[in-house]
């Protein structure tokens, strides 16, 4: 069996004492084995593939797949957003069709991102969604943002904490109108048929009839963009 324990995804060794090269079943991992060199260099591995050592004083991380898929789809989100904003760059540069290229390969990292949360059973029905994001949203606001802000304020990194500040704004407001959306749909409808206005400098949201000017980031209003 197993010479160390299973906590949260981590295996620990202590002090294993075992023989030269032996190979023993792993009982936290099925299908695995434990390939002990001497007492202190001790492996997880699966069949077929090369054994790693570690002292026993540290911990195996074993990736399961739905740990490799949440990490897929943080970095094609990341990719996603990241070739959309080179994207940009690259037109203001003039370079129209490396442009192109860069927004095909958003889109692309968007397909592979959206097909990983679905494989993972990410997406439920549109009520526990918005519990979700109201969740996420308010953590944000009420926690993160503000913890990042207080650090990027004594690094003195202005520019970093005013991106925060938006930010934290900006998912305050979606919070509540998350929790509209919520409240509306406990009644059996969906929220009524309003103009959804998005301010591109900070983020904020306006349904109905938007304001001269954004509250959060005074940006004015000729430039927020309508959502279909």
């Amino acid at each position: 069996m197993c010479g160390g324990t299973l906590k949260n995804g981590m295996h620990s060794y202590q002090g294993t004492q075992a023989l030269d090269g032996r190979i023993r079943g792993c009982r936290t991992m099925p299908g695995a084995g434990i390939f002990q060199r001497n007492s202190l260099e001790v492996s997880c591995f699966r069949p077929g593939r090369t054994p790693t050592f570690i002292a026993p004083s540290l911990t195996h991380t074993i990736m399961a797949t739905m740990e490799n898929a949440m990490e897929a789809f943080a970095g094609e989100s990341q990719a996603n957003r990241k070739y959309a904003a080179f994207a940009d760059q690259a037109e203001s540069e003039g370079y129209k069709n490396i442009a192109r290229l860069f927004r095909a390969a958003s889109e692309a990292e968007a397909i592979h991102a959206k097909k990983l949360l679905k494989a993972m059973g990410k997406i439920h029905a549109t009520k526990d969604n918005l519990a979700e994001s109201v969740s996420g949203e308010t953590h944000e606001f009420k926690e993160m943002y503000p913890a990042f802000l207080k650090e990027a304020e004594a690094e003195k990194k202005s520019d970093i904490g005013l991106v925060f500040t938006y930010a934290m704004k900006a998912e305050e407001v979606h919070a509540t109108l998350y929790k509209e959306a919520l409240n509306n749909l406990s009644h059996g409808q969906d929220m009524s048929n309003r103009t959804v206005y998005l301010c591109p400098v900070c983020g904020n949201v306006f349904l109905g009839t938007a304001p001269e000017k954004c509250p959060i980031c005074m940006a004015v209003r000729k430039v927020f963009r309508t959502v279909d």
